[in-house]
């Protein structure tokens, strides 16, 4: 079975409500893409930024694309809600976008979703 890299910023991470969904997949590192902006509102939104120093920090997993991706897919609403796509970053990951900001989000300038 081929695995793929997904970074993971929001509710799929260790410790949140998601994480039973990757908890047997292999966290392989930690790492910032550039080039993001995070929002939030009760969950976390990532979109790509005008600004390339803007960033977001996320965990790394090895993920089995039949396995797993297709639950992770229902879960972040792939393509209608988030949008799954590949940045060629951190070795090359994919990641759940927003195309744009959800109403009545706020700025999560660290970018680090707590």
């Amino acid at each position: 079975m081929d695995n793929i890299r997904l970074f993971c910023y929001g509710t799929l991470c260790r410790g949140k409500s998601n994480f039973y969904i990757l908890h047997d997949c292999k966290m392989v590192d930690t790492g910032w893409l550039k080039g993001f902006e995070m929002w939030q509102s009760i969950i976390p939104y990532v979109c790509r930024s005008k600004d390339p120093e803007k960033r977001v920090y996320g965990e790394i997993y090895e993920v089995p694309v039949n396995l797993i991706l297709n639950k992770i897919d229902i879960l972040e609403g792939h393509p209608d809600f988030y949008r799954r796509e590949f940045v060629d970053q951190l070795g090359g990951v994919w990641i759940y976008l927003c195309d744009s900001v959800k109403w009545g989000c706020v700025p999560v300038e660290n970018g680090i979703w707590r």
